[in-house]
């Protein structure tokens, strides 16, 4: 299947509406960016994209340096709900660890329940690092699995339908 541009059916009152409404979209979001930055606000997004911007640098800023004689332990609950941004994160935040260096990171998920894909969450990230998070030449920090069979908030008929559900 190809997918082009409208077909000669479509009425330019259509496509005068699509224009109108990026047009609008933008307008909304300038004003939305202005009175953020009129209040000293930041909104999730930028957080995430300031905290990459900051720990991207090479070589590392006094703030990395800081930071990663700081920071020994990590513990991200819900991580069936990460983003891209929150995994590439995390990596720079574990850069430069090693699996004698008495650091940790406990990373706590359930597939099953991921729900934030409207926030860019990719429940495929979970996957991922079960293999190991990557560190930039470095190979991977491993990580060892631990699996909660044990579920004492629910109905144990609700587990057994979900579980057959997700084909465990």
């Amino acid at each position: 299947i190809s997918v082009g541009l409208p077909g000669p059916d479509v009425a330019p009152t259509d496509i005068a509406a699509l224009a109108d409404l990026v047009i609008l979209f933008a307008r909304v979001t300038g004003d939305y960016m202005e009175t953020c930055r009129n209040n000293r606000m930041i909104d999730f997004v930028e957080l995430e994209e300031g905290a990459l911007r900051v720990l991207n640098e090479d070589p590392p800023t006094e703030l990395q340096l800081f930071l990663d004689h700081r920071i020994n332990h990590i513990l991200v609950d819900e991580f069936q709900d990460t983003s891209r941004n929150q995994w590439l994160l995390l990596r720079r935040l574990c850069a430069g660890w090693d699996h004698e260096g008495g650091r940790t990171i406990f990373l706590v998920g359930d597939p099953k329940q991921s729900i934030y894909a409207f926030r860019k969450a990719e429940v495929s990230l979970f996957d991922e690092a079960k293999k190991g998070i990557p560190l930039p030449g470095q190979g991977r920090l491993l990580m060892r699995q631990s699996i909660l069979s044990s579920n004492f908030r629910s109905d144990p008929l609700l587990i057994e339908w979900v579980n057959e559900l997700f084909g465990l």
